[in-house]
């Protein structure tokens, strides 16, 4: 009972604090059933490159750029079929990017990147198949940034602020993935692989479009079993960007 509260408690916490594209666990709800599912998800230097070829540099001159997100968000999943899941979410993100310029080696300046509570929401589909204690699946999912003010300041190679400015930005990502799952009782790990991007476009300068750098990206996670309705999801993202989540399932 002691854990079962306990978990609660920290469902509700979670859900209402200010998720990148975690799987989220790999178990179906059921056909006409319902999940709740909240929780709190950290990307750390997801790198990126600028979008359509587009960029402000001179010959000799290299600007490397990545984001980190920290977000957290409530989820509801609904059981179309017993191994088919569609869900819908919405919370908030905070978007930290930084980008280094040099020329011919040398670091001419740093920019930084602060967006905070960015109001973000997303849809997307779970499937899966059991064969003996084996279950094979994808899920495909996209996220959406809103339009958001961000503050930017911009440091010289000494570490000195030189200049600050603030406007807007607005941001996507998907991915596809493909996993698989062994239930092991009280545990179910998983783990596969899933394609991305993400887009990031500054709507004050034209030129400020940047994509994810790699695309490929390989995730490994457990589900733990609380209860026969509450469960816990801790899950690992790699290769394409590193990133923790740990979420709880509640099912109605």
């Amino acid at each position: 009972m002691k854990k079962i509260i306990t978990a609660f408690v920290l469902f509700f916490v979670l859900a209402t604090v200010s998720y990148s594209m975690d799987i989220g666990g790999f178990q179906t709800v059921g056909v006409n059933k319902w999940k709740l599912t909240g929780g709190l998800d950290f990307v750390n230097n997801k790198d990126a490159h600028w979008a359509n070829g587009l960029t402000p540099l001179n010959p000799g001159e290299q600007l490397t750029t990545g984001f980190s997100i920290a977000q957290a968000m409530a989820r509801v999943s609904y059981g179309v079929l017993n191994n088919l899941d569609v869900y819908a979410k919405a919370g908030t993100a905070n978007i930290y990017g930084s980008a280094r310029k040099l020329s011919s080696g040398v670091l001419q300046y740093r920019d930084q990147i602060n967006a905070w509570s960015v109001p973000t929401y997303g849809f997307g589909v779970k499937v899966n198949s059991k064969w003996n204690n084996w279950l094979i699946g994808g899920d495909a999912q996209y996220s959406n940034f809103n339009e958001h003010s961000f503050d930017a300041q911009r440091y010289n190679p000494a570490g000195a602020v030189i200049s600050t400015t603030s406007g807007k930005l607005a941001a996507y990502e998907w991915h596809v993935a493909a996993m698989a799952a062994i239930n092991m009782g009280t545990f179910t790990p998983y783990g596969g692989l899933r394609y991305s991007d993400f887009y990031f476009k500054r709507m004050d300068a034209a030129w400020d479009e940047q994509v994810a750098a790699a695309n490929l990206g390989a995730f490994f996670g457990t589900e733990y079993m609380i209860s026969d309705k509450l469960s816990c999801n801790m899950e690992i993202g790699l290769i394409d960007e590193t990133d923790f989540s740990v979420m709880f399932n509640y099912k109605i």
